[in-house]
């Protein structure tokens, strides 16, 4: 799979997720944590297209549209986001490569 289909993927991850925690603040006024969640997530979208090689080389041998574990682990990633220290898009990367890791292995 190619690195721009990884990017599709990544920003439509982070465009969802921030929609939905948008919801999640209107429920919540009080809880900053989605507040957080939000501009992190909106500057991950933002920052994505430019994905560097390096950040690609991380999470390629996992990619591919149609994995269960891509999605899965992706969507855990994503919604940690705002609530635990993933504040740059290359600890977004690093965390879900990690993931993406686990559970192949725990898979295997």
């Amino acid at each position: 799979m190619s690195k721009i289909d990884c990017i599709k993927s990544l920003k439509y991850s982070f465009d969802r997720t921030k929609r939905w925690r948008e919801g999640v603040l209107q429920k919540w006024p009080d809880d900053t944590r989605n507040l957080r969640a939000i501009a992190f997530l909106r500057r991950f979208s933002d920052e994505i297209p430019n994905m560097s090689e390096a950040q690609w080389e991380t999470v390629a041998g996992h990619f591919h549209w149609a994995s269960d574990n891509w999605h899965q682990s992706l969507s855990l990633v994503t919604r940690r986001v705002g609530y635990c220290p993933i504040t740059t898009l290359d600890m977004f990367i690093g965390n879900l490569a990690l993931v993406l890791s686990q559970n192949a292995k725990a898979a295997a």
